[in-house]
């Protein structure tokens, strides 16, 4: 299955065009989608995100070469780097994901802020067609390198990081949250570290007023499990008897770990490594971390069990977990998760005490 892998990173790789790519992105969900529940999920999230990182950069290639610069007049104007965020910036994709990403560039000497700039927005617009064209849906809260707003120089984004950090409302919090999920997709890598620098840089100058101010929206989801550990499921539409694996396990427990991580001043952006550096650590006791980490690998199995669909020709999900998969096998364990994960959102709330409001 390894070498079935990287065989098919090989041909997005050598992929020719965006029609090629559709196609491969058809055969990804029609041929992996059957095999994926049998490999250890682990590893399976790993080479799964690893594809998508490959569509990405493939597609990013393609978007560069549709802007119309002239072969290295790109490289003498600008440097820059496409950022991940969300799931993509976490490595926790499932097989349909949205566009949530962001630009950090810097002008090449010489070379005026304005032409950088022009240069950059056009393959801002680019890419998001190009991405769109073989299947990832545009974020619906705009997080994407074509929003100039998401699309900043080095110190522009220094600048508007800590900008932030000063204001008390729930937007500029909630774009920081989204913030410490960057990873770098494609692009000039040293852009990326800056960016990350000036954010964990950012974290540290004001820890002390913004992580609690961070609570409230790490908390704003809540685990779905009533008071007597049954599990709330979706009461009415297509999904009733179903339930919300996204927003009633996989998003609180990932806001959770992140503001405690966030709070640790780690940089890993995965989900794992940050409960698994937090028990390097000493932040949490160490069978507190492999109760999270355990329950945390069976939201990811849980979220590949959601099911898939082609719309408009965009691979997407509703994040919630039909009732005729809730087998007595998966409510045991979904309960399990769901307890665990209401445990972990008690700990951020004593973590960080009640001055959480904004």
């Amino acid at each position: 299955m390894e070498q079935r892998w990287d065989e098919f990173e090989r041909r997005i790789e050598m992929s020719n065009g965006t029609d090629q790519l559709c196609q491969l992105r058809s055969e990804f969900h029609g041929s992996f989608g059957a095999s994926f529940m049998t490999e250890d999920i682990e590893n399976s999230m790993e080479r799964l995100n690893a594809i998508h990182d490959a569509f990405i950069r493939k597609a990013v290639y393609l978007a560069e070469q549709s802007v119309g610069w002239k072969e290295g007049d790109r490289d003498k104007a600008v440097s820059y780097v496409l950022l991940l965020f969300g799931s993509g910036g976490r490595q926790e994709q499932t097989f349909s994901s949205d566009q949530d990403n962001g630009i950090v560039y810097e002008a090449a000497p010489g070379v005026a802020h304005e032409v950088a700039e022009q240069y950059v927005a056009e393959l801002g617009d680019a890419i998001q067609r190009q991405l769109e064209a073989i299947g990832y849906p545009p974020c619906d809260g705009n997080v994407l390198g074509s929003n100039v707003f998401w699309r900043r120089t080095t110190s522009g984004w220094g600048a508007t990081l800590r900008e932030w950090a000063e204001l008390r409302s729930f937007e500029t919090v909630r774009n920081l949250l989204i913030a410490a999920d960057a990873r770098p997709a494609s692009g000039n890598s040293e852009l990326a570290n800056r960016f990350i620098s000036e954010y964990s840089a950012m974290v540290q100058e004001y820890h002390r007023v913004l992580l609690p101010r961070m609570l409230e929206s790490t908390l704003r989801h809540k685990v779905l499990i009533g008071v007597l550990g049954n599990l709330l499921t979706e009461r009415y539409g297509a999904d009733s008897g179903g339930i919300d694996i996204k927003y009633g396990i996989y998003i609180p427990m990932v806001n959770g770990i992140r503001l405690l991580a966030l709070q640790e001043g780690i940089e890993a952006t995965s989900t794992l490594k940050r409960i698994r550096e937090l028990k390097r650590r000493g932040a949490i006791r160490s069978v507190t971390a492999d109760d999270w980490e355990s329950a945390f690998l069976s939201v990811l199995s849980f979220r590949t069990m959601v099911p898939t669909q082609s719309e408009h020709g965009f691979y997407t999900n509703r994040g919630k977990m039909p009732a005729k998969l809730l087998t007595k096998q998966v409510k045991k364990e979904l309960k399990r998760t769901l307890r665990i994960g209401a445990q972990l959102q008690k700990q951020v709330k004593r973590a960080f005490g009640s001055e959480g409001r904004l």
